[in-house]
C-alpha cells in the first residue's frame, strides 16, 4: 500500500495570512525593534549581519535568484564595514540553515518558497523602512529596482504555492524569531 502526498493550491494572500500572527512576533522582538528605530548596537548589527548571511547563502546556492535579489555578497560588505568585534553563529542559525539544506532537494516541488518569502520580500518590504533611520552598512537593502525585485518574487518564485510552501513559511518565522532573540541572548 502506497500513501499519497497531496498539496493543496494556496494563494499568496492565504500566505501571508498563515504567517501573520508569526510576523507580528518577529516585529515585536527586541532585534527588530532595534532595526526599525536604528537604534541597533553595532557588535550586534554585525552578527545580525552574519546571521542572514548563512541563510541567503544556503538559499542562493540552492535557488536560481534574480542578480539584484542576491543578497550574501552584498551581507559580506556590510559585515566588513561594521567595526565592532568578531562574528558568530546563532544556534538557532545553523539550525535553520541545516533545515533549509535538508528540505532542498531537486525532487521537492517547494522548491524553497516559504523561505523566499520569508526572508527576501522581508528585505524588499521590511528593510526599506529599516534603511530609512539606520546609520551602519545596509548594502543588504539596498536593491536596483525594489519594484522588479517584488514581481520577480511574486510571480517566479511565488506564482504556483502550496499548503507546504505555507508550512515552511512559518518555519522560517519560527526560526527567525528564536534568532532574534538568541542575538541578544548571547551578545
Amino acid at each position: 500500500m502506497s500513501l499519497s502526498f497531496y498539496m493543496i493550491s494556496i494563494t499568496q494572500k492565504d500566505l501571508r495570512e498563515s504567517c501573520a500572527s508569526l510576523h507580528a512576533i518577529a516585529e515585536k522582538t527586541q532585534c527588530a525593534q532595534d532595526l526599525i528605530s536604528g537604534n541597533i548596537p553595532e557588535s550586534i548589527y554585525k552578527n545580525y549581519c552574519y546571521q542572514l548571511w548563512m541563510i541567503a547563502d544556503v538559499i542562493e546556492h540552492k535557488i536560481n535568484l534574480l542578480d539584484d535579489l542576491q543578497r550574501r555578497h552584498k551581507l559580506i560588505m556590510d559585515i566588513a564595514e561594521c567595526s565592532a568585534g568578531p562574528v558568530y553563529s546563532c544556534p538557532s542559525t545553523i539550525a535553520y540553515v541545516r533545515h533549509i539544506a535538508a528540505f532542498h532537494r531537486p525532487d521537492n516541488n517547494g522548491q524553497l518558497k516559504g523561505h523566499i518569502y520569508a526572508n527576501y520580500l522581508g528585505w524588499l518590504y521590511g528593510g526599506q523602512m529599516i534603511a530609512k533611520k539606520l546609520n551602519l552598512p545596509q548594502h543588504h537593502l539596498q536593491f536596483n529596482d525594489v519594484r522588479a525585485c517584488v514581481d520577480n518574487v511574486r510571480n517566479v518564485h511565488l506564482g504556483m504555492i502550496f499548503d507546504r510552501d505555507a508550512d515552511e513559511a512559518k518555519i522560517a518565522f519560527e526560526y527567525i524569531i528564536k534568532i532574534y532573540d538568541e542575538l541578544y541572548e548571547l551578545h
